[in-house]
């Protein structure tokens, strides 16, 4: 792997500099967030006891010039002490975004080489749609990048959503979670393999539907969902979610079947675009 495969993918030369250092073993290491704090820990240490000295230095000092001179010298090395305090801060703040960055990067490369059937495009996420398509997002890729309407959105948990509209150099992408994405869908267990429609329902924190399966389906909680492929318009075998319970429909002809997002969460910040894939054989 080198630093052109990953722009080639979609990251920028900076995002993929962080991630060929990171496999060079050249990153901030949770070991290195663990040694600042110690530093900062021994730090304000040394200033809450530098305090309690001047304290009683004052007490005592009285008309004493040497005293007031030492008094002099703890308060300057306070307020270098404190600085340095400060500087830690910011620095590990700093390393913990750096760190978190350079996980999520990681993580992105792994499901990449975990897929080399798909052609996945890196695309920031923009943010959300305000208003009444509050249940889509704007990532920054579009048609420039091959993204097209009906392509899937990834992460490494799972489905996001759908391409809804495609422009240039960005897209909007419908929730999974939305009232108006449906997926062809299938239980992932190999002694089920039954077959379905997901719908989301119109809230993050609200299950999706899987709906139109066989009313003998076995669906049990606990079994993984994932997207079927019948449509072309996106691979099979990309995680939905999970069964939270399932059970008759209205009319008790069909079955219904409670699911549990596994990808659709607040604060994304990168995700995937499947511009290719290739399917039982056949190149989409």
């Amino acid at each position: 792997m080198k630093k052109e495969d990953l722009i080639a993918m979609g990251l920028t030369e900076e995002q993929a500099k962080k991630v060929m250092d990171s496999l060079d073993g050249n990153f901030v290491t949770k070991a290195r967030f663990n040694e600042v704090n110690e530093e900062n820990k021994t730090l304000k240490q040394s200033v809450a006891d530098r305090d309690k000295q001047l304290e009683d230095l004052k007490k005592s000092s009285g008309d004493n010039a040497e005293l007031k001179k030492q008094i002099e010298t703890l308060q300057q090395q306070n307020e270098s002490l404190q600085s340095e305090i400060n500087e830690l801060r910011y620095a590990n703040l700093a390393m913990a975004e750096i760190y978190a960055e350079n996980q999520r990067l990681r993580e992105m490369l792994n499901y990449k080489n975990a897929h080399p059937e798909q052609r996945l495009v890196v695309s920031k996420v923009l943010g959300r749609t305000p208003g009444e398509l509050s249940d889509s997002l704007y990532i920054d890729k579009g048609t420039d990048d091959g993204v097209q309407q009906d392509m899937a959105v990834v992460t490494v948990n799972g489905l996001v959503g759908l391409v809804d509209e495609a422009y240039p150099s960005s897209a909007r992408v419908t929730l999974v979670t939305s009232t108006r994405c449906n997926v062809g869908a299938r239980i992932l267990r190999a002694n089920s393999r039954a077959v379905g429609i997901v719908t989301g329902r119109g809230g993050n924190n609200v299950p999706l539907l899987m709906e139109h399966l066989q009313r003998e389906a076995d669906v049990l909680p606990g079994d993984v969902v994932v997207t079927s492929g019948y449509s072309q318009n996106h691979p099979a075998g990309i995680v939905i979610g999970t069964v939270k319970e399932s059970s008759l429909d209205a009319a008790g002809l069909l079955r219904n079947a409670t699911v549990e997002p596994a990808a659709v969460r607040e604060g994304l910040e990168e995700v995937f675009v499947v511009v290719w894939h290739q399917q039982d054989g056949n190149v989409k």
